[in-house]
């Protein structure tokens, strides 16, 4: 969600990260980040309530770290 924060503050906006299957045009599940977290943080939290068996999974590059592949492949 883009500029969710108000304008002129200086508080930062709501961070959600969403898994999507693009061929069902379907949101698989959403979790929204801690208030001092980020999407590093929220991805594997995510990841551990989808059942990946047998699926293809596309991710951004902020989540380009080993433990998160190693959880995607063990899923």
């Amino acid at each position: 969600m883009r500029a969710t924060a108000e304008q002129g503050q200086k508080n930062r906006g709501i961070c959600i990260v969403t898994a999507w299957a693009c061929e069902q045009q379907l949101v698989l599940g959403q979790i929204k980040t801690d208030q001092k977290s980020n999407e590093k943080i929220t991805i594997p939290a995510l990841l551990e309530e989808l059942d990946l068996q047998g699926a293809l999974v596309s991710i951004d590059a902020i989540a380009n770290k080993s433990a998160i592949a190693e959880q995607i492949v063990g899923g």
